[in-house]
């Protein structure tokens, strides 16, 4: 198996956004109790209705040819969510904070599937989503895997911050890359 240089960069976007997403995922109930931060049920909750939302009004901007505002949006909003989950511990900070990583994903995680399938040619477009799912499950693994080093030796604090950085390399390769998203 090689990664097809076209999508060698939505690619390492993807692995970017998994480790943020995982480390959400599966430590925001630890943080919550740790924290005091009650209840973690509604937090997901607000996960659910805030994700939908984002994908209903954005949908329909990710066929404009557009990715790159779109890019920076997602992965804004995920780096912002993380850092208030890192900094604060408050329960109305904590629904903001998950409004954005639910928009940051809700963004990120069918562009940057439609970028593998679009730099791809229409024979190898299972094989581009396949390598989507690779990179973000990667990322979610390892991330989790690696980041939890971090919760072990520094806290919550860092764990969240470091998965914030994530995002934040994902908004730094996404304006690196500029309007190149969309060409094979």
């Amino acid at each position: 198996w090689v990664l097809p240089p076209a999508i060698r960069q939505p690619w390492v976007a993807a692995v970017l956004l998994g480790v943020g997403f995982g480390i959400w995922l599966q430590f925001l109930p630890l943080l919550t109790l740790r924290r005091g931060v009650e209840p973690t049920g509604a937090l997901y909750a607000a996960y659910g209705v805030a994700i939908i939302l984002t994908r209903v009004v954005t949908g329909p901007w990710q066929d404009r040819g557009k990715e790159r505002p779109l890019l920076l949006l997602g992965f804004a909003a995920m780096a912002g969510g993380l850092g208030l989950f890192a900094l604060t511990a408050s329960f109305p900070v904590y629904l903001v904070a998950t409004a954005l990583v639910a928009a940051g994903g809700g963004i990120l995680h069918p562009l940057l599937m439609a970028l593998h399938v679009r730099q791809m040619p229409p024979s190898l477009r299972g094989r581009a989503v396949s390598t989507f799912y690779l990179g973000f499950d990667l990322g979610n693994g390892l991330g989790v895997w690696v980041l939890g080093f971090a919760l072990q030796w520094w806290g919550l604090t860092a764990l969240f911050g470091l998965a914030m950085v994530s995002c934040l390399l994902g908004l730094a390769l996404s304006a690196a890359r500029g309007g190149r998203w969309e060409t094979r």
